[in-house]
């Protein structure tokens, strides 16, 4: 089994939306997965793209506003997933978080009592006491769900934390739920010193109209696939992290995020 999780970066404003959606549709056709978790697909437009490049393949709930960003596609029917807004959405800051509150979407599996859960939680943009508290109800309220779960189901859970591995708050959480990462060492380490996960805007790039001046120099990972109770080795790789070029010759990354790609063997 196959599973994608990835942060699309699809706010209205976001450059070349057209072209990198394009692109992320002809990847995922490209490697076929079973599970695609997808974060920040807001507009039919760009999920159109998707559905037109793997028209076999199930998008478990129609678009709707309101519901968030978040899709789950699946290679065979298991059924249509819940979204599940988060309680406490702190503060908007833009129109986007309003039209799309932050929250998760599962789907459960009931013949491999598996739950697949899609996760986005809120970027501590300014670092405020409040988006910190925020933060903090939002993964208490995961970790509620998770808990709620019977102790013998299969957890597939993933999406954009934002929130780094040597957080005090993630490793909280996984130590709360039982959830295991099974990211490579290289891909736990401190922010700083994540070398995979380096998020510098590199002239010529194109990449000026995807990240804002004050985030440009961060190394972040902030995305993770995590699971409970599988006996399966789980082999994860770092995707969509090398820019493409267009027809014009220019270059570009599908988002400002890079996804990840969990094989289940």
């Amino acid at each position: 089994m196959k599973i994608i999780t990835f942060n699309c970066f699809g706010p209205p404003f976001s450059a070349h939306r057209h072209l990198r959606f394009s692109k992320l549709a002809q990847q995922l056709k490209a490697i076929q997965p079973d599970i695609v978790n997808l974060q920040e697909i807001f507009f039919q437009a760009d999920r159109s793209l998707i559905e037109k490049a793997i028209p076999d393949y199930h998008f478990t709930h129609k678009h709707r506003l309101g519901q968030g960003g978040t899709l789950i596609i699946t290679k065979k029917d298991i059924g249509k997933s819940i979204f599940v807004p988060f309680k406490d959405q702190g503060s908007f800051i833009s129109t986007i978080d309003r039209l799309a509150p932050k929250g998760f979407r599962y789907l459960e599996d009931k013949k491999t009592n598996t739950f697949f859960i899609n996760v986005h939680l809120l970027n501590i943009y300014r670092n405020l006491n409040s988006e910190i508290k925020t933060v903090e109800s939002q993964l208490k309220q995961l970790t509620e769900f998770v808990l709620s779960l019977s102790k013998a189901t299969k957890i597939v859970l993933s999406g954009d934390f934002n929130l780094c591995p040597n957080s005090q708050k993630m490793t909280d959480f996984i130590k709360n739920t039982g959830l295991v990462d099974s990211s490579p060492p290289h891909q736990k380490s401190h922010c700083p010193e994540n070398l995979v996960w380096k998020f510098k805007m590199f002239n010529r790039l194109s990449r000026s109209g995807i990240l804002s001046p004050h985030i440009q120099d961060k190394y972040q990972k902030l995305d993770y696939i995590l699971f409970k109770n599988l006996s399966q080795r789980v082999h994860q790789d770092v995707i969509f992290d090398t820019p493409f070029l267009s027809t014009s010759g220019d270059k570009y990354f599908i988002s400002d995020h890079f996804g990840l790609l969990a094989t289940i063997a």
